[in-house]
């Protein structure tokens, strides 16, 4: 009965539509991701948000009159907690490079799969969001597979995962504060100024370093970074914007897949047992988690 009802639900058009929209999305987040883990070897970590975000930001402004325009976005009246925002998600790309440098893709993300539930208890500390029951087991189950993962005083403990961590919790006070600006918003205006924040702060590392141009390979990498990072954004907010939430919020996860995938095709990392088993827990937490919360909304 409960998955008739769950099939019944998800199959309206609009939700089908919307759930794709935004695997696709995810998508192509993984492959952008996967191009930059692989620049690393070539460009320093700023070097490669710089580029990729001068793409993205091209991409972005080009899109925009598809994702509400210039003239509402920069009319916003939430500025300040916009660029609040894109100050903890510029930290957050800046590390998350870094990790992808050390770590097999599958590994970093199995452990951001936990932002949801971070985001959850900052929001319960610092909004009063009285999580239900059903929550806290999901949270709890959740770190559980985390602790899988990481094995304390079995597994040798790598360096990378000091970055996945610091990533993790950045990328939860991104969406802590996403959660205090309007849903009204433009969904150009939670795009454009983020980007715009890392665009800055990435720049004036580079200034630091010395402007580097990468090669004709590398450009045309980063150009399609680059690009599937914008592209993502506008399908991300067409996504959420036709499905329901947590059905469309639910399609995050495709990015395991990506992670198994493109690490062993590109980078021949092969899941370990244990991350696998951590990370299943983790998804089924992160899915009673999506699905729970927007009944109990």
């Amino acid at each position: 009965m409960a998955i008739s009802r769950f099939l019944k639900h998800i199959g309206t058009s609009a939700n089908l539509l919307g759930m794709a929209l935004t695997a696709l999305a995810y998508s192509f987040f993984s492959w952008a991701d996967a191009i930059l883990k692989w620049g690393t070897d070539t460009l320093t970590v700023a070097q490669l948000i710089f580029w990729n975000d001068v793409v993205a930001l091209l991409t972005v402004c080009i899109l925009a009159p598809r994702l509400g325009g210039f003239k509402a976005t920069l009319n916003s009246k939430h500025k300040t907690r916009h660029m609040l925002r894109g100050l903890f998600l510029t930290a957050q790309f800046f590390v998350i490079i870094k990790a992808f440098s050390l770590m097999p893709l599958a590994n970093v993300y199995a452990i951001m799969f936990c932002a949801p539930f971070v985001t959850t208890l900052l929001a319960y500390f610092f909004l009063k969001e009285k999580p239900a029951l059903i929550h806290w087991i999901a949270i709890l189950t959740g770190l559980g597979g985390v602790l899988i993962i990481l094995r304390p005083g079995i597994a040798d403990f790598e360096t990378g995962f000091l970055y996945v961590f610091c990533s993790l919790f950045l990328l939860s006070l991104g969406n802590f504060v996403n959660r205090t600006i309007p849903q009204t918003e433009t969904k150009l205006s939670f795009a454009l100024y983020p980007i715009i924040v890392t665009f800055i702060i990435s720049g004036l590392i580079v200034a630091y370093e010395g402007f580097v141009i990468p090669d004709l390979y590398m450009s045309s990498l980063l150009i399609v970074s680059g690009a599937l990072s914008g592209i993502a954004v506008m399908f991300m907010g067409m996504g959420f914007s036709r499905a329901k939430i947590a059905f469309a919020a639910s399609m995050h996860y495709i990015q395991m897949l990506w992670g198994v995938l493109l690490g062993f095709l590109v980078f021949g990392d092969v899941l370990d047992i244990w991350v696998g088993i951590g990370a299943f827990i983790i998804v089924s937490s992160g899915l009673v988690l999506f699905f729970s919360s927007k009944k109990a909304a």
